[in-house]
């Protein structure tokens, strides 16, 4: 799907109604889907890239949070 595009445009529109009509603590959810789709709408391929990115990018933020737990502790 290339940004140019009018179903780029349909898109973005349900993302944003999404976004706003879901409750403020469950709105990265939508972010997230909406990104998701987004990027495996232009190569099915890009998701063993896009899984490997999240699995890294979620598994770091798991260890300096512990990291950060230790250094409070000392």
């Amino acid at each position: 799907m290339s940004i140019n595009s009018i179903a780029f445009l349909i898109f973005l529109l349900i993302s944003v109604l999404s976004y706003y009509a879901v409750p403020r603590r469950g709105r990265w959810v939508v972010l997230l889907f909406a990104g998701a789709f987004f990027y495996l709408s232009y190569s099915l391929r890009a998701s063993v890239y896009l899984g490997v990115t999240i699995f890294l990018t979620y598994g770091a933020g798991r260890w300096l949070g512990s990291m950060n737990r230790r250094q409070k502790d000392e």
